[in-house]
This record gives C-alpha cells, sequence and structure tokens, in this order.
C-alpha cells in the first residue's frame, strides 16, 4: 500500500465535513487527524457566526421576475440591481398561457407598437420579417403564436389569420411620436452606471443590471 501522508488524511477529514476543502485550510488544520483534533475542529465551526446559502446567492444573483409571488415581490424598476433590456419583446411577452396581452400599434408615423395597451417601442414601420405580409389592422389586437426570440431583429411569431413572423424591435422612443409612455426614463451610459450581463448569450450585450438606482 502506498503511504499515505499527513496532510492527505487532513484532505480526506476536511473533505468529508466541508463541501470542498482547500489548500489553505489544510494548512491551518491544527495537527495530525485524531479524534480530539477533530472535535476540537469541528466545534469551531459550530462556534463561528452562522452564514445563509439563500442570502449569499440572492446578492450575487438577479433572476427575471414580472409579478409578484407569495416568496417575493419585485424591486422597483429604479433600484439599484434592477434588470434592462434593448429588445422590445420578451419571451414571457408570449408566455399566452397566462398571459393574454395583445400586440397594438398606434399613431400615423413614427408607430407605437403596444403590448396590453402600454407602449414598448417607437418604429418608423411595422418590422415585419418578410416582404410579403398582411396588413396590420390598428382598429385590433393581435396575439403571439409562440415566445420570442429574445434580441434585437429575433423572431416574434404574431396572429393574424395564420402565424407571421416580424423582427424584434430594438426599444427606442421617437419624441415626435404622439403617443409615448409618462415619463420615458433615460438610463445612464453603458459602464457607467449600466453594465452587460449578457456577454455570453446569444445577444451579446442587450441586457443590462443598473448599478446604481434611479431618481423618480
Amino acid at each position: 500500500n502506498a503511504d499515505v501522508s499527513e496532510k492527505d488524511v487532513i484532505a480526506r477529514f476536511l473533505n468529508t465535513a466541508t463541501f470542498g476543502v482547500t489548500a489553505a485550510e489544510i494548512e491551518a488544520f491544527k495537527g495530525p487527524v485524531t479524534k480530539k483534533s477533530a472535535a476540537d475542529w469541528i466545534q469551531e465551526q459550530m462556534d463561528e457566526p452562522a452564514t445563509s446559502h439563500r442570502e449569499f446567492l440572492r446578492k450575487r444573483s438577479n433572476a427575471r421576475l414580472i409579478s409578484q409571488r407569495v416568496q417575493y415581490t419585485p424591486d422597483h424598476p429604479c433600484d439599484a440591481g434592477s434588470r434592462w433590456r434593448s429588445y422590445t419583446f420578451s419571451r414571457n411577452d408570449g408566455y399566452n398561457y397566462w398571459n393574454k396581452l395583445k400586440i397594438g400599434l398606434e399613431g400615423d408615423g413614427p408607430y407605437v407598437i403596444t403590448l396590453g395597451g402600454h407602449a414598448r417601442t417607437t418604429v418608423t414601420e411595422f418590422p415585419w420579417a418578410r416582404e410579403k405580409h398582411p396588413v396590420f389592422d390598428q382598429s385590433r389586437g393581435y396575439d403571439f403564436c409562440d415566445r420570442p426570440e429574445e434580441w434585437i431583429n429575433g423572431t416574434v411569431k404574431m396572429r393574424v389569420k395564420t402565424c407571421e413572423s416580424l423582427k424584434n424591435p430594438p426599444i427606442y422612443f421617437d419624441t415626435s411620436a404622439t403617443i409615448l409612455p409618462n415619463p420615458v426614463v433615460p438610463l445612464p451610459a453603458i459602464g457607467d452606471g449600466l453594465e452587460v450581463i449578457d456577454t455570453h448569450m446569444k445577444a451579446t450585450g442587450q441586457e443590462f443590471i443598473l448599478v446604481n438606482g434611479l431618481d423618480d
């Protein structure tokens, strides 16, 4: 049998007693592993102030939350740590099992694209994906056929008679449009209070975290 060093024995003990041992913890362990040294180490851990894995996770994550739940409530959009995006429609917008919001179009140019009656963006023309497309009837609203692709120019399926494709437009509010949300909140520049968070996603540079809060 191969000789087992004292450091190997300490590492084995700490691996069984923790979520993963580090070299520094092995070096800091006092003496060889005996019943007494093991009991002393465990008592030292029990004497440490309690920590919360949930608290650790919540400080370092910001999952999407579009409505209030029994367990938690979303922060105000102007609070530090809030999430923002640069494309108009999200996957949750197209989740029609519970969300029956309809896509609308208002104005006579620039046009305001709405969802559930709320302005989402302005466009000079409706962003159909194909040259041959139906006419958008501004007197009615349209349902999603599927969940939108979450990036600028991603595919959005909208039900006219059949499912028609349009391009997910960027969020932009033309001040000459007759119908705009009030107020329109300007965001800081990227790197100056707004940080990109989707660098490993297909839509790189289109989702952001607001580092500092906004005065609303």
